[in-house]
């Protein structure tokens, strides 16, 4: 089964130094065509779709038959791809950084690529993951461990505070 790649646009923009230069230099249009143009390369290299998200309105629409941009409009990008992430798990490829995007892709057994990495292959046109495909730190990983940890559900519940509930509540 193939994948569909889901990039967060800007995020892997701001991950490739080569496109970071262009935007300085060039401005964002012109560092989104090129981010675009190599991600066309890279969905016809590997045979599959890219659906890239952008924050804010961006109209660009279909790249290639490979390739099509979604602007978020007045929505956050990151809730866009968290959205799909929920919605197709497995059959997707998520592109971010972004921690939280990362553990709803992980929760819902998406494929979690690191945008150095994918801007990596970008360049080179051959795949860049390596064992630990968080090695460089990018996504750092400890802190969604840490998230977790402040997730809405206690690891565990002493009986001081099960007393305190009984109290509290007239159990």
């Amino acid at each position: 089964m193939n994948r569909s790649y889901l990039i967060d646009g800007y995020n892997v923009l701001h991950a490739t130094p080569e496109l970071k230069r262009t935007l300085q230099a060039a401005g964002i249009e012109r560092a989104r065509a090129d981010l675009l143009n190599g991600v066309a390369g890279f969905a016809e290299r590997r045979g599959v779709e890219c659906i890239v998200i952008f924050d804010g309105v961006v109209d660009i629409g279909q790249v290639t038959p490979r390739v099509r941009v979604v602007s978020s409009g007045g929505r956050s990008a990151d809730d866009i791809i968290r959205e799909e992430a929920r919605r197709q798990g497995r059959k997707l490829a998520v592109v971010s950084n972004d921690l939280e995007i990362i553990a709803t892709a992980r929760a819902n057994m998406a494929e979690i690529i690191p945008s150095k990495a994918f801007a990596a292959e970008l360049r080179t046109g051959t795949h860049a993951a390596t064992a630990d495909p968080f090695a460089d730190g990018s996504a750092r990983p400890h802190r969604i461990a840490e998230l977790r940890e402040r997730s809405e559900k206690p690891g565990s519940v002493s009986q001081d505070d099960i007393e305190e509930w009984k109290r509290l509540f007239g159990a």
